[in-house]
């Protein structure tokens, strides 16, 4: 995982654990989704650096993560993981 991503995913991590105040379940939840998206986007697409991940990455994964047969409520997590986690970035 490229450096950016990791402090990137560690930023927003610290922010769910001392401003949010997010349970270690929650954190750790967090945390798999997005290791899981980077990982995809590294695996279908290469090295992306976070300011070109484009809208179609995304879409892409969550219509692999549907294939696979992921309930929606999971899915809508994994959104809002990626989204939130961006923003505050």
């Amino acid at each position: 995982m490229q450096q950016p991503v990791a402090k990137t995913i560690q930023h927003f991590l610290d922010y769910l654990k001392f401003q949010k105040r997010y349970s270690q379940h929650t954190i750790i939840s967090y945390k798999n989704d997005l290791d899981a998206f980077f990982v995809f986007l590294q695996y279908q697409f290469g090295e992306t650096p976070l300011e070109d991940i484009k809208t179609a990455f995304i879409r892409s994964w969550l219509a692999d993560l549907k294939q696979q047969g992921m309930e929606s409520k999971s899915i809508n997590r994994k959104i809002s993981a990626l989204k939130h986690s961006l923003n505050t970035s």
